[in-house]
C-alpha cells in the first residue's frame, strides 16, 4: 500500500521537482554549474548556524570557485567543534528534509520564504567577491519565485529545492572520499572529526552518506507518497 503525500502537497509538481533535481545533480557538467553551488552555500550555513547557536562569533564564509567553502568562527570547545564539523555535510540533507515536510504541509510558499532568510543571513557572513556573487544571485531566484511565483509554480520550484539539497548532499558526501584520496592535506571535515574524536575519518564520510540517504527516503515519503512501511518493517526485524 503506498501513502499519499499529505494535503496541500501537489505530486505532479513535486515528481517534476524530484526529476529535475537528479538530472541537475547526477550530470557532472550541470551539477558543477549552479547545484554545486548551492550545496556548498548550505553546508556552510550549515557550519555557521551551529557555531552561532554555540555561542561561536562567526567571522566570515568564504565560496571559492571550485565549490570548496571555509567557514571561520572563533572560540568553542571540543564538543562544538565536533559538533561544528558534522554540520557540514549534514546541513543540506537536514535543510532538504524540513523543507520537504513544509512542501508536504501545503507551504512551498513558506519553504521558500525560509531559504531566502537562510540564503539574506550568509549573504551578510560572505567575505569573497565570488562567494557574494554566487549567493546575490540565489536570493534574487528564490526571492522571485518566494514572492512572485504563482503557487504551482512555487510547488515545483521548492520540489526541486528540496531534493537538490538531499541529492547534492549524498553527492558531496561521495565525493568527499575521493577528495581524501587524492588531496590528503587533511583539510576535510572528515579528517578534522578523526582529529577531534579519533574515529577513522571513513566512518563519518559514511555517517554522511546515510544521513543523505534517510533524507531521501524521508522526502521521497513526505512528498512522491512512497511507502517505507516494509523497509521500517525489516529494520525492526533486523533488531535483536
Amino acid at each position: 500500500m503506498s501513502v499519499p503525500p499529505a494535503a496541500g502537497a501537489a505530486p505532479e509538481s513535486a515528481l517534476l521537482g524530484a526529476g529535475a533535481a537528479l538530472a541537475l545533480v547526477a550530470f557532472g557538467g550541470v551539477w558543477r554549474m549552479a547545484p554545486r553551488y548551492l550545496v556548498t552555500v548550505a553546508h556552510e550555513g550549515g557550519h555557521a548556524l551551529v557555531a552561532a547557536l554555540l555561542g561561536r562569533r562567526v567571522a566570515g564564509i568564504t565560496i571559492d570557485q571550485d565549490a570548496g567553502g571555509v567557514t571561520r568562527y572563533q572560540g568553542g570547545s571540543r564538543l562544538g567543534e565536533v559538533l561544528v564539523a558534522v554540520a557540514g555535510y549534514t546541513a543540506p540533507s537536514l535543510l532538504g528534509l524540513g523543507g520537504a515536510a513544509l512542501v508536504a504541509s501545503g507551504r512551498s510558499g513558506a519553504a521558500l520564504l525560509v531559504a531566502l532568510v537562510g540564503l539574506l543571513l550568509a549573504l551578510v557572513k560572505v567575505r569573497n567577491p565570488f562567494g557574494w556573487v554566487v549567493v546575490a544571485a540565489a536570493v534574487a531566484l528564490i526571492g522571485w519565485l518566494a514572492l512572485r511565483a504563482d503557487a504551482l509554480v512555487q510547488d515545483a520550484a521548492a520540489s526541486a529545492v528540496v531534493f537538490v539539497l538531499i541529492f547534492g548532499g549524498m553527492r558531496a558526501a561521495h565525493e568527499l572520499q575521493g577528495i581524501r584520496r587524492v588531496n590528503r592535506s587533511g583539510r576535510s571535515d572528515a579528517d578534522a572529526l578523526r582529529r577531534l574524536t579519533w574515529i577513522p575519518g571513513l566512518v563519518w564520510v559514511a555517517v554522511f552518506w546515510v544521513v543523505g540517504a534517510m533524507a531521501v527516503l524521508g522526502a521521497a515519503g513526505l512528498l512522491l507518497g512512497v511507502d517505507l512501511a516494509p523497509l521500517a518493517g525489516a529494520a525492526q526485524r533486523l533488531q535483536p
